[in-house]
């Protein structure tokens, strides 16, 4: 349960609360919230208030997902092997460069898909070891499309690119999606 849904429901449970202590009961109506494997019964809750406070309980359900910071650059390791990423729009065009974004979520979510569009100024003569099962190549090969559901790790998701030999210079353009929602246009120079 996220804050929100708790907020609600202790809201929902001290109008029951506040309702129950000022009168005694007389016709007591139910609720259940089964998602909560919670029953209550109220006498004084406004019929319009616990439909609305239900509704709201149940609108969250559905996993949320906040990105709350997107990142893109040249990646590296630091001194003691992890990876890093330097922030830059500028790409050296340059065999084995690599180059990709970072997003952080803030979800309870287990699983997320993210897509990603890569928009280059020219044909690219060789895509490298793209799995096929998740990058789509346009027929022109100045374009691809990769899906991808992963785990974040620590909330993290990511996509890396290498520079490879033929790859065009000029303006790149890298579009982020997650579950379908645009998310961030990263626009650089390979140079």
């Amino acid at each position: 349960m996220n804050k929100k849904q708790i907020f609600l429901l202790t809201l929902l449970l001290s109008l029951f609360l506040f309702a129950s202590a000022t009168d005694t009961p007389q016709c007591l109506q139910k609720l259940d919230f089964p998602q909560y494997n919670l029953i209550a019964y109220s006498k004084n809750i406004p019929q319009e208030l616990q439909i609305a406070i239900a509704s709201q309980i149940q609108k969250n359900t559905t996993e949320e997902i906040i990105v709350d910071m997107v990142k893109f650059g040249l990646v590296g390791k630091t001194p003691y092997g992890r990876t890093r990423l330097q922030e830059t729009e500028h790409i050296p065009n340059k065999i084995g460069t690599i180059y990709g974004w970072r997003a952080h979520l803030i979800t309870d979510t287990k699983e997320v898909t993210w897509k990603e569009e890569l928009i280059l100024p020219a044909p690219a003569p060789i895509w490298g070891n793209v799995k096929k099962n998740e990058t789509t190549i346009s027929d022109k090969k100045d374009r691809a499309v990769t899906v991808r559901t992963v785990k974040p790790k620590n909330g993290w998701i990511s996509n890396d690119w290498g520079v490879v030999k033929g790859d065009p210079s000029g303006k790149y353009i890298i579009r982020v999606f997650v579950e379908n929602k645009f998310i961030k246009e990263f626009i650089f120079f390979v140079e």
